[in-house]
């Protein structure tokens, strides 16, 4: 399911401060995912759009009884 994590496309999809860093939310600072920080994604990104759409599909498919996408840009 994390494989967005190996994904370059997905890696440059993150929202960037004025210094043109990777944000990192306060409450994640401590924790990381195979030894990369949590980052909060650019709802703007066309690639990030993508997997947004990808997921809602997944979960169409399975069959949920609802969907809720949270800052879906």
């Amino acid at each position: 399911m994390a494989a967005w994590v190996d994904d370059p496309g997905m890696r440059e999809a993150v929202c960037l401060d004025f210094s043109l860093n990777p944000i990192t939310p306060n409450w994640q600072a401590s924790r990381a995912y195979k030894g990369r920080p949590l980052h909060f994604f650019c709802a703007n990104n066309a690639r990030f759009r993508a997997f947004l759409r990808h997921l809602v599909f997944m979960h169409a498919e399975a069959g949920v009884d609802g969907i809720f996408v949270d800052d879906s840009g």
